[in-house]
C-alpha cells in the first residue's frame, strides 16, 4: 500500500492506493563519476547516497475515479507532498502524471521523514 498526502492540511488531501508489480519504488543510485586515468585505470570519485537522488515510479491498474481526481489534485496543486512506502516516509515533488487505463506517476524524493 501506497499513501500519497498533502503535507499541509488538506480535507481531500490523502489517499491510499494499491502499485502494480511494475512500480518502482525501492530503486537506489549513488553519486559519482569515473574518470580514465593515462596510466589505463579510473578513478572513481564516489560521494555517496541520499535519498534525494531517487525518483519514484509508481503505477496503479485498480483505481477510482474519486482516487484519480485525489491524484490529480496533489500533482496540480501542491509542489510537495509526502509519500509513505514500505521503504519509510518522504516528502517528494510530484512530477510526470500519466493517466490511462493505469495511473503512472513519477515523484522526485525531496528528504526522508523516516528511518
Amino acid at each position: 500500500m501506497i499513501t500519497l498526502f498533502a503535507t499541509i492540511f488538506d480535507t481531500v488531501g490523502s489517499v491510499n492506493l494499491k502499485p502494480d508489480g511494475k512500480s518502482d519504488f525501492e530503486s537506489l543510485t549513488r553519486r559519482g563519476g569515473r574518470k580514465a586515468t593515462l596510466d589505463g585505470g579510473a578513478y572513481n570519485d564516489d560521494l555517496g547516497f541520499t535519498d534525494s537522488d531517487r525518483i519514484l515510479t509508481l503505477r496503479f491498474p485498480f483505481i477510482t475515479s474519486d482516487e484519480v481526481v485525489i491524484v490529480k489534485h496533489l500533482t496540480r496543486d501542491y509542489n510537495e507532498i509526502g509519500v509513505i512506502t514500505p521503504d519509510g516516509a518522504f516528502t517528494a515533488r510530484p512530477g510526470l502524471l500519466n493517466i490511462g487505463e493505469d495511473v503512472e506517476i513519477q515523484l522526485e524524493i525531496l528528504s526522508r521523514l523516516s528511518e
